[in-house]
């Protein structure tokens, strides 16, 4: 998933300022409610729709959902603007080869990294360790409500960005407000754990429905065009190393104490970046 953010930034941010300029944030919060959808309805129709048509192949059905995924591809390559520049020397093809890694010594790279790792860890963190937390309390039977309220959850919030991103992009009290409100549902969810969990999930996954458009949408709004590549890798790089590194810490927490809820204390931490470093964020320069 992170690979094919990475290719479809560029290409979507070059198709939003062609056709919708300034808005940049319409552009991601677009393209991020698609993203959503297409994490949902693969999972709701598999087993009901899609199996059946596939005499029950896994592979065939793996491959069937692969064919929308060859066709965005394709418009993408047809209908994404053409570069107007035009290389003209070896000077040219020189610069292109230096541009494409990262500039790790950069320390705005490591603020977008570490703002959108405090995103994807919520997201993966609890999706991972809600199960084990609704079982030690003895509530198994809540485990399926609450990871669809979750997941479910972001659907109204994106939708929502769609019309209101415009609104609200290049402001830093977005960011620290969604912060907040991760932190409170995060509590709830951990406090909870019980009947009242499935509500602070969906909470939770609103807010994730919120953050994810926010954080993406940094690179297009902050980066020069000739950049946005290498420093969205960077970014999705850095936030996906450590969203997979608080995952363990959260597992060694749980581990070390005994108790599941433990596990979300690291999670809870590394939320901390998207409420202290994006007022750090200077959205009026061009």
């Amino acid at each position: 998933m992170a690979a094919g953010i990475a290719v479809m930034q560029p290409a979507m941010a070059a198709i939003v300022r062609e056709w919708l300029p300034l808005r940049i944030g319409f552009g991601t919060a677009l393209y991020t409610f698609g993203l959503i959808v297409g994490e949902i309805v693969p999972v709701a129709l598999t087993i009901p729709l899609v199996l059946p048509l596939v005499h029950g192949s896994w592979r065939l059905g793996l491959a069937a959902w692969s064919l929308p995924v060859l066709a965005i591809a394709i418009l993408t390559a047809a209908l994404a603007p053409r570069s107007r520049r035009r290389g003209s020397g070896g000077d040219d093809a020189r610069v292109v080869a230096e541009q494409w890694w990262p500039d790790w010594r950069d320390p705005s790279v490591w603020r977008l990294g570490l703002i959108f790792a405090s995103i994807n860890s919520v997201y993966f963190g609890t999706n991972a360790f809600l199960p084990a937390l609704l079982s030690g309390a003895g509530h198994s039977d809540l485990i399926s409500g609450a990871l669809t309220a979750l997941n479910f959850g972001q659907l109204p919030a994106s939708a929502l960005m769609v019309v209101a991103a415009h609104r609200i992009e290049r402001r830093v009290w977005p960011y620290v407000a969604v912060g907040c409100l991760i932190l409170l549902a995060l509590s709830g969810v951990v406090s909870s754990a019980g009947p009242w969990t499935p509500f602070w999930a969906g909470a939770l996954g609103l807010c994730f429905g919120i953050a994810l458009p926010l954080g993406l949408a940094l690179p297009p709004l902050l980066v020069a065009p000739s950049d946005l590549a290498r420093t969205s890798a960077a970014m999705f790089t850095i936030s996906y190393a450590l969203a997979m590194a608080i995952s363990v810490a959260g597992g060694a927490m749980w581990d070390f104490t005994g108790h599941p809820a433990f596990a979300f204390l690291p999670i809870g931490l590394v939320v901390l970046p998207l409420v202290l470093l994006t007022p750090t964020i200077r959205f009026d320069r061009s």
